[in-house]
């Protein structure tokens, strides 16, 4: 599965929905953006340790979902949060997801079932640009 690269979105809000699975989905977005989500069935969403972007725990697109996971539950809407990439690292992606530069990553899988997944890419409250 690719990831979902709304890197070039350049109107906001851009909202974005796909059809979930069970796997992980890599959604990235611009560093000067912020992502809501939302569905009608129970999601999971992790990101990549800044601390340790080897680690066995982190995600990867299309991988099967396993520890190191919060839930979105449904009905919910849910502002992704980067907190590596807040103040002075926010988007310095390589340092903080083993990433390269330039855009923020989330990943999302559904719990169960194949829903679809609502996203709205935002204006950040602080806007890096």
């Amino acid at each position: 599965m690719a990831a979902i690269d709304l890197t070039a979105v350049d109107v906001l809000p851009w909202p974005y929905e796909f059809t979930s699975a069970t796997t992980w989905q890599e959604v990235r977005i611009p560093t000067w953006c912020d992502l809501q989500i939302t569905s009608d069935t129970d999601l999971w969403i992790a990101y990549k340790a800044a601390q340790d972007p080897a680690s066995e725990t982190n995600p990867a697109d299309g991988g099967a979902v396993g520890t190191g996971k919060m839930p979105i539950y449904a009905n919910s809407v849910v502002d992704a949060d980067f907190p590596a990439q807040h103040g002075p690292q926010r988007g310095r992606v390589g340092n903080a997801q083993g990433e390269a530069d330039g855009y923020l990553t989330v990943f999302l899988a559904a719990q169960s079932g194949t829903p679809t997944v609502y996203l709205e890419v935002r204006q950040a409250a602080q806007d890096q640009r």
